[in-house]
This record gives C-alpha cells, sequence and structure tokens, in this order.
C-alpha cells in the first residue's frame, strides 16, 4: 500500500510538469503531498503495537476534544444553533469532513474501549 500511493503521488508530479494548466495541476500535487508526507512519517515510525494503540488513542483524544469544543460553542451561543465548523473550518476541513471524522473515532473508540487493559 505504501509502494502505491507513492507511486500515485510520483506520477501525478511527473503528470503535473506537462498539464497543460499547470497551476491547477500543482496545486492538486500540493494537496496529496499533504496527505503522503504525514503517512510516510507515521508508517515509519510506528515498530510496536503499543506505539500503534499510543496514536489510535490519540487520535480518540484528538477527535473528542473537537467534540466539547464544537458542544461549549453551541450551548453557549444562546439556544441558536450556530455549526462552527460550516462556519469557520478547520485544519482545512469543513462540517462534513469533521463529521466524518467524529463517526470514525466513534468506532475507534468502540474498539479501543473493547481492549483497554
Amino acid at each position: 500500500m505504501t509502494v502505491a500511493i507513492v507511486a500515485y503521488s510520483a506520477w501525478m508530479a511527473i503528470s503535473s510538469v506537462f498539464a497543460a494548466q499547470s497551476d491547477i495541476a500543482w496545486a492538486a500535487t500540493e494537496l496529496q503531498l499533504k496527505i503522503l508526507l504525514p503517512f510516510l512519517v507515521g508508517i515509519t515510525t510506528i515498530r510496536t503495537v503499543n506505539q500503534l494503540k499510543q496514536l489510535a488513542w490519540m487520535i480518540f483524544s484528538s477527535e473528542a476534544y473537537l467534540a466539547l469544543e464544537l458542544n461549549q460553542r453551541y450551548f453557549s451561543s444562546g439556544g441558536s444553533f450556530i455549526n462552527w465548523f460550516r462556519e469557520n473550518g478547520f485544519g482545512g476541513m469543513d462540517n462534513n469532513c469533521m463529521g466524518i471524522a467524529m463517526v470514525a473515532a466513534t468506532g475507534l473508540a468502540f474498539f479501543l474501549a473493547l481492549s483497554a487493559d
């Protein structure tokens, strides 16, 4: 899988050189590299199952904190519904991306709870 994503990203960069609208192609390549580079760092630094569990707990904790902040903003708005993620975004993501990430974190939390020591 790692070789496939690296090969895809390399082909995307090569294709951007020859694209008719290279500025648009390089913008898409830049977005791809923002996914690829953290993935490569993560996949090469995790060596043990314990480190993988620590990463899973960190992902869960981060999503839980964002969910807590979103609820606090909602309840401090005086009852009027203000979707802060839709209005402002977070980390380059809109409310739909954050919703998907939080749903994925719910499954992660369930399996972390089952395997808690």
